[in-house]
């Protein structure tokens, strides 16, 4: 199971995230282990957000292999529109944390992403950390320590991994077609 967003591509479309942030499919691609679905929001902040679902070969669409968020650095670190950044980031982690972390952690890192300032770029202190510029791997955290999820998310950080019941979650900042972007992932264990 992949949390609240379930164990299909139809699963994910009934979910209160994919209503809420009026995602729409953009773009669908085959791949040797099954279809990628992409989706965006329908309103201003389509070019900054996307959501990509990938789904099982055989039935097409049958069963989640992964589910990977992309929000635009500059909507994280926007003075005015960051709110709606850390909005869809903390209800993308609470869809996938359901049932597999402890609950008061996975609210500790909400209050962070929904509250805490940023010690990132916004702010001028320290350049936001990437994956591709910080080849030191992340260092290993206990299950269920969401600790390093806010220090990716501010900019400070290059990448976390969560080891949650069935799964991981991974967070990063990258350079996706040249652009700055924060991604967060989950995979099943195994």
């Amino acid at each position: 199971m992949f949390g609240s967003f379930g164990a299909t591509g139809a699963d994910v479309l009934t979910t209160d995230f994919y209503s809420f942030f009026h995602l729409a499919e953009t773009a669908r691609s085959t791949r040797p282990d099954g279809v990628r679905i992409t989706y965006r929001p329908t309103g201003r902040f389509r070019d900054v957000v996307s959501v990509d679902v990938d789904t099982t070969a055989t039935p097409p669409g049958s069963g989640l292999n992964g589910l990977r968020l992309r929000v635009g650095r500059s909507f994280v670190e926007d003075p005015r529109d960051g709110g709606f950044a850390r909005d869809v980031v903390a209800s993308f982690v609470l869809e996938v944390a359901a049932d597999h972390g402890d609950p008061d952690a996975v609210a500790a890192l909400l209050d962070e992403l929904r509250s805490r300032p940023l010690a990132g770029a916004r702010n001028g202190r320290t350049p936001t950390a990437y994956t591709d510029e910080n080849p030191v791997p992340a260092m290993p955290r206990q299950p269920g320590d969401f600790g390093g999820v806010f220090g990716v998310y501010s900019g400070y950080d290059a990448a976390a991994t969560v080891h949650l019941a069935d799964g991981y979650l991974n967070v990063s900042n990258d350079h996706v077609a040249g652009v700055g972007t924060f991604t967060a992932s989950f995979r099943p264990a195994g």
